[in-house]
């Protein structure tokens, strides 16, 4: 029990040093026109960050569009096959995008994300911080994770220019890879916001649920139930829905785009490994076994995070409707606490926790596993397109 109290509490500790980081690290990259107030926990618009945030960003994206022509896959393999040359192209007009979406609307409509936020805090600060509720075990686990995601994705892009590539800085390329990192970082801590207020959705659903458990089991024993307490869920279900669906409709755009990226990028690399492999008198062993290696594993997992931490919150809300039916069991249930659950179950019959994108799909395993299938399909069929040029003579 000491042991596994020590382990929750460095792990408590590292989360707080996760948020902590991605909050002063997004101050200083300017993607955050934020002040936080300690005390309060509240946030309010700060003009200057947004105007340091905006002259900074695109002053590294106009540098980065002027000088920098971004090819992953240069040198042999990019000269000798057309369609990897083609698809990398592809691949970095999808990221550019992404960087510019995410980019204005973070400015542009930075009064809406501040409400969102600061609701999202308000319910932390009021419900979901206090002792009423249970603490979820794996929120902690889940937003470490998230930091050590953007980290590995900022190492990668360093394995592929110094470890692929073999680039060597000197003179003006120092400018142009700098910007070319700033822009990738910046906007893996965008995407890493959306992702870290989806988990606190997440928890909060999983301690309403916690809650209404508790409350069946002390229907079962015996103990008196307090309506009053099953009214609060029921207004608290309802805000955790309205604050899920504006978060989704802020970040819908950015994050299908970065999805799209982490595709893209990884069937490129995919495509790439097999010609290493074909070749592997041509290039070096290590290469292949190691560096493709790490970089695909490291591309496939920040995308099934973007999936998996939606389908979390989406899976929490389903096992809502399922405690309200244990309520059904017992026959003697005080009248104005029936009623309050009846209308918590009708509510719950047509409004469910769902993180749509755009309007078209919703963001859960399911789609997931079809993203997945769709990238081994279109694999399979550009292999075959490109057979006659897998092959070096």
């Amino acid at each position: 029990s000491s042991r596994n109290f020590t382990m929750s509490r460095f792990f408590r500790n590292w989360r707080k040093y996760t948020l902590k980081s991605v909050l002063y690290v997004s101050w200083i990259i300017g993607i955050f026109p934020f002040k936080f107030n300690r005390r309060e926990k509240h946030l309010s618009s700060s003009k200057w960050l947004q105007l340091y945030g905006l002259l900074l960003n695109f002053s590294m994206l106009t540098v980065l569009l002027h000088e920098y022509k971004v090819n992953y896959l240069q040198g042999e393999i990019y000269e000798r096959n057309v369609l990897v040359k083609k698809m990398d192209t592809l691949t970095d007009i999808i990221g550019l995008i992404t960087v510019i979406v995410a980019y204005l609307k973070t400015f542009w409509r930075s009064k809406e994300l501040l409400r969102v936020l600061n609701d999202l805090l308000l319910l932390e600060r009021r419900h979901f911080g206090t002792d009423t509720f249970p603490r979820c075990p794996r929120f902690d686990g889940y937003v470490i994770q998230k930091g050590l995601m953007v980290i590995m994705e900022a190492a990668c892009i360093l394995i592929i220019k110094f470890g692929i590539l073999q680039e060597t800085i000197h003179g003006i390329k120092i400018l142009k890879q700098f910007s070319f990192h700033f822009i990738q970082v910046g906007l893996l801590l965008s995407i890493a916001h959306y992702h870290l207020a989806v988990l606190y959705t997440y928890r909060f659903m999983w301690n309403l649920n916690e809650q209404l458990s508790e409350m069946v089991t002390q229907q079962r024993k015996g103990q008196r139930v307090d309506p009053n307490e099953a009214r609060l869920l029921l207004g608290l279900y309802n805000q955790i829905l309205d604050l899920s669906s504006r978060l989704a409709s802020f970040y819908d755009i950015q994050n299908t785009l970065f999805m799209a990226f982490l595709s893209s990028a990884s069937f490129v690399i995919v495509h790439a490994l097999i010609i290493h492999w074909i070749n592997i008198n041509r290039f070096n062993v290590i290469i292949i076994s190691t560096i493709f290696a790490q970089v695909l594993f490291t591309n496939l997992w920040d995308l099934w995070q973007c999936i998996a931490f939606c389908d979390l919150a989406e899976g929490e809300g389903k096992r809502t409707p399922l405690i309200l039916k244990e309520f059904n069991e017992f026959r003697s249930l005080d009248k104005e606490l029936e009623q309050i659950i009846d209308e918590f179950t009708l509510f719950c019959s047509y409004r469910r926790l769902r993180i749509t994108h755009c309007g078209l799909f919703n963001v859960n395993l399911e789609m997931g596993f079809r993203m997945v299938i769709t990238i081994i399909l279109y694999i399979l069929v550009i292999e075959q397109i490109d057979y006659m040029n897998l092959k070096y003579n």
